[in-house]
């Protein structure tokens, strides 16, 4: 997961594939899933419960400091 992912000082950039609006995703756990709801999951030990959003308001960022569960 994480060598798909271009880190600078702030967005953590995901560079693998992307859906249709814009959000990165790859199989994992023999499901296709979001990558920044993987980052959570791998951050955090656990699926997320209620969405995940992004401080930073893009939707290819994985970085899990920019991560927050929510509605």
């Amino acid at each position: 997961f994480w060598s798909r992912v271009s880190k600078t000082n702030d967005c953590w950039i995901w560079t693998g594939c992307v859906n249709v609006h814009g959000y990165g995703r790859m199989c994992f756990d023999g499901k296709q899933r979001l990558a920044h709801r993987i980052a959570w999951f791998l951050t955090h030990g656990k699926h997320p419960s209620l969405s995940i959003l992004h401080v930073c308001d893009n939707p290819l960022c994985v970085n899990p400091a920019h991560l927050w569960e929510g509605t």
